[in-house]
């Protein structure tokens, strides 16, 4: 009796969680969902007109080959799956599409609504039975401030879970409810059977959206329509038979035939040339980049050479369509931009400054460094000259901005390559080792500096088994960190907050500054490694390591200080330089100019750059758009006139440390009736609260004074039972809801304790035999349950 009253406290709780989570998820009260409803069902058909006031339209329907050409046209891609999925068992299917759209490098993510599907978590578990991978499947309030940046929403069999009028409807059905927004992407596609109503029997005003088109069609068989449309997965250039090499089929690239044409149709010419600054490998445009201009109209014109420190040579270029010239002044002088890594200087063949080599009216597009002296002199030239100047370092930190953020892009190689420089110096195992020849520690690394290139050096570090520890002035960058596999140090320090409004770290007060470097020195005894990225924009780099925390190193221990361009967060630092202490302790002064991976560091620059020409040549005209929030934000010079720095409202980025507002419903006029069980008491409780306790009282009552002994022990057990399930399952997440309701179901299987009893009574009786029954039943609910979790369980590893 008291093993059937613990489980079945266990899955009362579980079934009463699930119930509360979906009723929360939903909006609604546990009455309104067990004694109401959302509308009059599921088969009235939406309606063909809108009363007074309310949104008017037509629904647009597409064809799979105009879906498959909105997918393939995206950068990101996010579907939504609903209970049609489901119904249609179409999981594999978009497992597939996934895939396919992953391998042309489109970023696609799956978007969770806590109720889609029977019960929480039965997309996952569809998702994770599919093979699609656990971490691009989000939450609704993980992903729904993503839509406003996303190209393309692909709702898959859902409805309600996707109805706008939850948050715009104030008299509707499903207000209050949320929902995912996906109206505030870009393009959406509703792939349905029909256009009937769902579950809440309301329409949906997202159908005729000007945004928005409908597919329809059964969810399986349209899926594979879109797959077998985009065709395989990963395509090779060259697919032969090794037996039948005679009867090989090759595919080539028709860019190849088509660059005569291309050339003939270009609307602008832009410019790559050698860098001139010493020692610089990189080049602005790589051949594979040409290749992507020419075809969006944009002829690419190379100096000679200007490639060849980061392998990319003339010939590449010419393949690509490329017109290659002997001179940097004859590429000035025949193009309209000019495309650059680093800052403008004087020319060392010309003896000219690469500015005035410029034409009047040209744009020159290169790293400036505005918020510096050198910066502002630029700037000041380029007024002179009457030349354009955009400053790929002053790209705003926005969401829609990231695949243009060069300083991301070459602070992540600078971070990568700090750690494996470190390990190549510090010449000693970074994972602990134990092995016949002895046994070794793993290697403490210490980061300084929580931006891109210290998250990379922290994932770098990790990834090669090393301790890792890790500081920022800017605590919300404590999750990315942990994340990553590195234990963030935390200085506790009143108030004060170390980002601006920018998401760039900010000058703090001296004392914070001694509370760090007090850290430090104790780190330093620790760590065998440290690599340090901490810079303030238009600063002299903070000083955080001082000469007498670099004497605590042991011999032998690396610092890589990525700040050196800025004078080092190192005392000892020199930039540009390697020196070993007097206690054998080796301090390099780099920077993130990546010259040691010049391929990459080039490869990423040259992509950034021309998702700014998405930006900057739309329909086939180069426009400097000051209407543009980050073309705005990296003009520095425009129309001779100086234009940096931009309103603090193009600069101000969701990095910056905010309150999150408290979430409203939009456009809700009305307010809401407080219901009399909401009421306060005397001004101590609500009297809903009051009337559950009288009538706990009187139930208590009623058993104390006339339930047996025994009843009131297993009562007890009950309430034990139930408050110990309360705690254990409501902190399960919803995505595993269903692998939870398999294991409850598996715990009700304890009955067949009382059909072993039964089984005991004389052999051949109807109580031996109905008992025989019951436990082979029971076995198979609590084997099949616990194997089916299991089962369950096993998809969602990474």
């Amino acid at each position: 009796n008291k093993a059937l009253v613990v489980a079945g406290a266990f899955v009362g709780c579980s079934g009463i969680i699930l119930t509360l989570v979906m009723c929360r998820a939903m909006n609604r009260s546990v009455q309104h969902v067990l004694l109401g409803g959302f509308g009059e069902g599921s088969a009235t058909q939406i309606k063909p007109t809108k009363n007074d006031g309310e949104e008017q339209g037509s629904v647009k329907t597409v064809s799979a080959e105009d879906v498959v050409d909105t997918l393939t046209d995206s950068k990101s891609v996010i579907i939504v799956p609903g209970y049609g999925m489901a119904v249609a068992k179409a999981q594999h299917s978009i497992a597939e599409l996934t895939s396919r759209l992953r391998a042309r490098g489109i970023q696609v993510r799956f978007a969770i609504h806590p109720v889609a599907g029977r019960m929480p978590g039965h997309m996952n578990v569809l998702l994770a039975e599919a093979n699609v991978p656990y971490d691009i499947t989000l939450s609704m309030d993980d992903i729904n401030a993503d839509f406003p940046e996303t190209d393309t929403v692909l709702i898959l069999g859902g409805n309600d879970i996707v109805n706008p009028g939850a948050q715009t409807d104030p008299d509707s059905p499903i207000a209050g409810m949320p929902v995912l927004e996906v109206w505030k992407a870009k393009q959406t596609i509703v792939m349905k059977r029909s256009l009937r109503v769902g579950y809440a029997g309301v329409d949906n005003p997202l159908f005729i959206k000007p945004n928005n088109s409908m597919y329809l069609g059964d969810a399986k068989q349209s899926t594979e329509k879109l797959v077998q449309l985009l065709g395989e997965a990963a395509p090779a250039l060259v697919d032969v038979d090794i037996e039948n090499l005679g009867k090989a089929e090759v595919k080539v690239d028709k860019f190849f035939e088509q660059i005569p044409k291309l050339q003939e149709e270009a609307f602008m010419k832009l410019g790559v040339v050698k860098e001139v600054t010493e020692n610089e490998r990189k080049v602005a445009i790589v051949p594979e980049g040409a290749k992507r201009l020419l075809k969006a109209g944009i002829q690419v014109v190379v100096e000679t050479s200007a490639g060849d420190g980061g392998d990319f040579f003339d010939s590449q270029y010419r393949e690509m369509g490329c017109q290659i010239l002997e001179s940097a002044q004859e590429v000035y002088e025949s193009v309209d931009v000019v495309v650059k890594i680093r800052e403008p200087t004087t020319h060392p063949v010309t003896g000219l400054h690469e500015i005035d080599m410029l034409a009047e009216g040209m744009t020159m597009i290169s790293f400036v460094g505005p918020r510096f002296d050198s910066g502002k002199d630029l700037m000041n030239r380029a007024v002179e000259r009457g030349v354009n100047l955009l400053a790929v370092d002053a790209i705003p930190r926005i969401s829609r901005a990231q695949s243009l953020d060069v300083l991301s892009s070459q602070a992540k190689i600078a971070g990568y390559h700090a750690v494996i420089q470190a390990a190549n110096t510090y010449q000693r195992f970074l994972n602990g080792e134990v092995t016949a020849a002895g046994s070794f520690p793993a290697t403490k690394v210490l980061v300084i500096g929580a931006g891109v290139a210290g998250l990379a050096a922290i994932g770098a570090a990790s990834n090669l088994g090393a301790v890792v520890h890790a500081f920022d002035t800017r605590l919300e960058t404590k999750e990315q960190v942990e994340s990553l596999g590195g234990e963030f140090l935390v200085l506790e320090f009143g108030e004060e907050d170390g980002g601006d409004k920018a998401g760039y770290a900010k000058v703090m007060s001296d004392s914070f500054y001694e509370k760090e470097m007090e850290m430090f020195r104790e780190q330093a005894k620790e760590c065998q490694i440290i690599i340090t990225t901490a810079a303030i924009p238009g600063r002299k780099a903070p000083v955080l390591i001082k000469e007498d925390a670099v004497d605590a190193m042991k011999a032998g221990s690396v610092i890589i200080d990525l700040a050196g361009a800025s004078g080092g967060n190192c005392e000892l630092t020199k930039p540009g330089e390697t020196i070993v202490t007097p206690k054998g302790v080796t301090v390099i002064g780099t920077d993130m100019t990546n010259q040691a991976m010049s391929w990459q560091a080039s490869t990423m620059y040259s992509n950034n750059i021309i998702n700014l020409f998405d930006i900057l040549a739309k329909e086939k005209k180069f426009n400097i758009d000051m209407d543009d929030t980050v073309v705005r934000g990296m003009t520095t010079v425009y129309e001779k006139k100086i234009t940096f720095p931009p309103p603090e409202s193009v600069t101000t980025t969701t990095a910056a440390p905010t309150k999150r507002p408290e979430p409203t419903m939009e456009h809700v006029a009305k307010e809401p009736k407080e219901s009399i069980w909401e009421q306060r008491v005397f001004d101590l409780a609500p009297l809903g609260e009051f009337v559950l306790l009288l009538n706990a009282a009187i139930f208590f009552g009623i058993v104390a004074a006339y339930a047996p002994v025994s009843f009131t022990q297993q009562l007890g057990y009950f309430i034990l039972a139930g408050f110990l399930g309360y705690y254990l399952i409501w902190n399960v997440e919803p995505a595993l809801f269903s692998p939870l309701m398999s294991t409850s179901n598996a715990l009700s299987g304890v009955v067949i304790l009382g059909g072993m009893l039964m089984v005991s009574n004389d052999t051949g009786s109807p109580a031996s035999t109905l008992g025989c029954v019951a436990t082979g039943v029971a076995a198979i609910n609590v084997y099949g349950g616990f194997g089916v979790s299991y089962r369950m369980l096993l998809m969602f590893k990474k």
